[in-house]
């Protein structure tokens, strides 16, 4: 049983001891290169160089360190792995930028841009990865894969001398800061991996490249560090003191510096900035008063509604000193005055504004036209309580020199510029300098407006630098403070050789036309057929590309890129005739017009001249489009042949007419036409609208092809169902006695009139055509029904008053009522008659039933 014990003991040490050695705090060896200009250490700029015998060769490889960065002098590198072989060619270099990487290898510059920056003083880790197989590098910032290029190198990598720190140019740059874990491995890391080594899990060490065994420079200051160290926040907490400013002042210093006013809320957090000031060195002479710090708590828009934000506060009641707050409306701003709050006036009380800072901001000088984010970039620093300067990680510096604040070159003691003084006699902001120096090629002594700022990347800074989202910028409604946020939003930017009488020409450099999207919306339809002209009431829209444009801040939602009339009259719009109307139409730009700006590509950069977060949008990529609304009369050619059966096709005809074809021409597939009303008209049925594109002439033209069908409900029973009646009713009269010839006579002659005024009538609604209509033909042929009717009423009656075949002559008898003729004829003569009224009973509905149908056919098959 002993042994049992002892050997499960021994298991444990066997087993968890290498664990327990892995979790415990590993201390890991930091090179520090110091920057000789900023730092008072003296500090060698020799590099460690080792030759490698035999030389090492590889294939695929992870390459990967970590850095912390003093200063950053544009482009900056550290280690340089060459070959001999081939005259110290570069085989695995990396280089860096502020926003930026490069990795070198075997003589190939693969530039890399980063989603992000790097950050000064603070710890970054970097990976770089290269599969022969797929032929591809990857890079890596923090654990984050950041850019993946193709790449197919034709060779084996190989080196035999490895040169690190700072030494010869063009082999070594400046590097200043720290470094440490710099391996390399002869195989392609995973990502799991990768983000395990940024996370400070362990510290293996490469096979190709080792940190520990490869790299051990004596001439460099060093030091350990446990590796769980670095990947914790690089800083503690930290204050920037103001003392004795009004409330304003101290909103502003705090939000302008990326920082807030304490706001606690228990009495605790009152008791830790009272701590924080005892870490203070000194203090200005402030006599026997004691501190009282600004909170952001106020009630100035509405009075009892105390707020810090926008949202109000309801857990301020234990905070509060002993009978506050008791300044009514005169009393709308809160300090820490010795251990709880107090309300005080805005305007005429001071106190201390303590900035709390949990991390070093980066600020960016904006508007200088410096594409090198290096030589704008600064870190605010507080050598003294009240003081304030930004030192820039590169060789420029903003401080305030005898009251004024003035931007210098440290390394050539070169003022580029003053700032102007104002009530906020602070740089932080958009402010106005007097430039010493030609700062985007403006001349000496010239005024420019520049943004200092420390706002994060898709973000706007307004005027105060208090920070709004990117996408709030020009939308229309204001987010800012100081409603900054809605000034200067112009979306189109102009070159200086632009002139709007010169078409685009077209992507890239084809000889192709500049292709102009059609957009024919259509909303209302009037069609009046005995004129021949259809009346659309539409929005015509033009979508195009303008390579000389660039464009900036342009939203998601394309209605808010809404383009002023005054940038639209200087813009190049295509001018396009309507051909078949009834005038001389075109295409208008007025106060009816309204155009746009879509985003259809993300932008390519910031525009550096701006002293403001200006993304710059390329012409060529994204689209203009130009809407106004007309109503225009058009012509049409009906054919009335099968009236009123008949469908119709009526286009408006469009052309360009600012150049020829061979430079614009209409979209061939994206042009679109639609029809948006009801599609029953009075008279028509719309179908579907269609668009035809016809570039056989000298300029690009487009037909919107409207489809109608005549809806035939209201011929039917104003035409051709009383002309069935008139014509039944002229057939009854067949059956009528033969000896009443006035009364059979007198109806069919009425019907026959009536017959000819419905004719007429219809007739005089329709244009006059060269061609016989289907209802003229219907109408006819009732005519002529009705007409062969009187005609045969007129030969009954002339049958029965003939005299008979032998000559005998008829006898005239005379009735009491009053007299006519009546024939006294022979059998042989009645049933003749009788004949003739039976024949033309049977013969007229087949008449008519005859042509019914070959009408219908003929009908249907056209």
């Amino acid at each position: 049983m002993n042994v049992r014990w002892w050997d499960l003991f021994l298991l444990l040490v066997v087993v968890v001891a290498p664990l327990l050695d892995q979790s415990m705090a590993q201390d890991v060896r930091i090179l520090k290169y110091q920057d000789e200009s900023k730092s008072k250490a003296s500090s060698t700029t020799d590099s460690y160089r080792r030759s490698l015998s035999p030389p090492r060769v590889v294939n695929s490889f992870t390459f990967c360190f970590r850095m912390r960065l003093l200063v950053l002098y544009g482009r900056t590198g550290f280690i340089n792995l060459s070959s001999e072989k081939d005259g110290n060619r570069f085989v695995i270099r990396p280089e860096f930028w502020l926003d930026r990487v490069r990795i070198v290898i075997a003589g190939f510059w693969i530039m890399m841009p980063l989603k992000g920056q790097l950050s000064i003083l603070r710890w970054h880790h970097l990976c770089f990865t290269y599969d022969h197989e797929a032929k591809e590098v990857t890079s890596y910032l923090n654990g984050r894969p950041e850019m993946r290029i193709e790449m197919e190198i034709d060779t084996t990598i190989r080196i035999d001398l490895i040169w690190l720190g700072r030494g010869p140019q063009g082999l070594l740059l400046d590097f200043a800061g720290d470094l440490t874990q710099v391996n390399i491995w002869s195989r392609v890391m995973s990502v799991e991996e990768i983000q395990g080594l940024a996370a400070c899990n362990s510290d293996p060490q490469g096979d190709f490249l080792s940190w520990d065994r490869d790299l051990q420079p004596e001439n460099v200051t060093q030091y350990t560090m446990p590796l769980d160290q670095i990947c914790l926040a690089e800083n503690d907490p930290f204050y920037f003191w103001f003392p004795l400013i009004l409330f304003p002042t101290a909103q502003y210093i705090c939000e302008a510096l990326g920082s807030k006013l304490p706001h606690p809320t228990t009495p605790e957090e009152i008791a830790v900035i009272r701590a924080a000031t005892k870490k203070v060195n000194t203090w200005p002479d402030m006599g026997d008063r004691p501190l009282d710090f600004w909170t952001p708590i106020n009630d100035r828009e509405r009075e009892g509604v105390w707020r810090s934000t926008r949202d109000p506060l309801t857990e301020l009641s234990p905070l509060w000193s002993r009978g506050e707050p008791n300044g009514l409306h005169y009393e709308n701003c809160v300090y820490i005055s010795k251990n709880l709050l107090d309300d005080v006036d805005c305007s005429d009380t001071d106190a201390v504004a303590a900035c709390r800072f949990e991390y070093q901001h980066m600020f960016t000088l904006r508007g200088t036209c410096e594409t090198e984010k290096e030589t704008v970039s600064f870190l605010a620093k507080q050598e003294r309580v009240g003081e304030l300067l930004f030192d820039g990680i590169g060789k420029s510096k903003i401080f305030k020199d005898n009251g004024t604040w003035i931007w210098i070159d440290t390394t050539s003691n070169t003022t580029f510029g003053r700032l102007e003084y104002s009530e906020l006699n602070f740089p932080m902001g958009r402010r106005w300098w007097v430039l010493a120096e030609g700062v985007c090629s403006e001349d000496s002594e010239d005024r420019r407006q520049l943004l200092l700022t420390s706002c994060p990347e898709k973000h706007f800074s307004c005027d105060d630098a208090t920070c709004v989202p990117l996408e709030y910028r020009c939308d229309r409604k204001y987010d800012c403070r100081d409603r900054s946020d809605e000034n200067d939003c112009q979306f189109i930017v102009f070159p200086e050789d632009y002139t709007r009488d010169i078409s685009p020409k077209a992507r890239g450099i084809s000889q192709d036309s500049v292709l102009i999207t059609l957009d024919f919306r259509i909303e209302t339809v009037v069609v009046d057929t005995s004129s021949m002209k259809m009346t659309l009431s539409f929005v015509f829209s033009m979508i195009w590309s303008d390579e000389r444009l660039d464009y900036q801040n342009l939203k998601v939602n394309e209605s808010k890129n809404e383009v002023s009339l005054s940038t639209l009259r200087s813009l190049w719009t295509p001018l396009i005739r309507f051909m078949n109307t009834d005038g001389n139409h075109h295409t208008e730009v007025d106060e009816f017009t309204t155009a746009h700006v879509k985003r259809v590509c993300e932008h390519v950069g910031m525009n550096e001249s701006a002293p403001a977060e200006v993304e710059v949008y390329e012409g060529d990529c994204n689209t203009v489009t130009i809407n106004r609304r007309y109503n225009l009369n058009f012509m049409c050619n009906f054919n009335l042949l099968l009236y009123p059966f008949d469908a119709q096709f009526c286009s408006a005809h469009v052309r360009i007419i600012s150049a020829s074809k061979t430079f614009l021409k209409f979209h061939p597939e994206l042009s679109t036409a639609e029809y948006t009303g009801n599609p029953s008209l009075l008279e028509y049925e719309v179908g579907r609208v269609s668009l035809r594109q016809d570039d056989s002439g000298t300029f690009s033209e487009a037909y919107v092809k409207v489809p109608l069908t005549r809806l035939y409900g209201y011929a039917m029973v104003n035409i051709f169902l009383p002309s069935i009646l008139l014509l039944v009713i002229s057939y009854v009269t067949l059956f009528f006695s033969e000896e009443v010839f006035e009364t059979r006579m007198m109806a069919s002659l009425t019907n026959l009139l009536v017959m000819a005024t419905l004719f007429t009538q219809t007739s005089a609604s329709l244009p006059k055509t060269s061609y016989f209509k289907m209802v003229d033909v219907w109408l006819l042929m009732c005519i002529a029904l009705i007409f062969l009717i009187v005609i045969l009423h007129a030969l009954i009656d002339y049958l029965l008053r003939l005299q008979d075949i032998n000559g005998t002559t008829q006898v005239l008898k005379v009735s009491p009522v009053g007299h006519h003729n009546t024939a006294a004829p022979k059998a042989d003569q009645k049933l003749m008659v009788r004949r003739l009224v039976l024949a033309s009973r049977v013969t007229l509905p087949l008449i008519f039933f005859i042509f019914t149908v070959c009408y219908t056919l003929y009908i249907r098959q056209s």
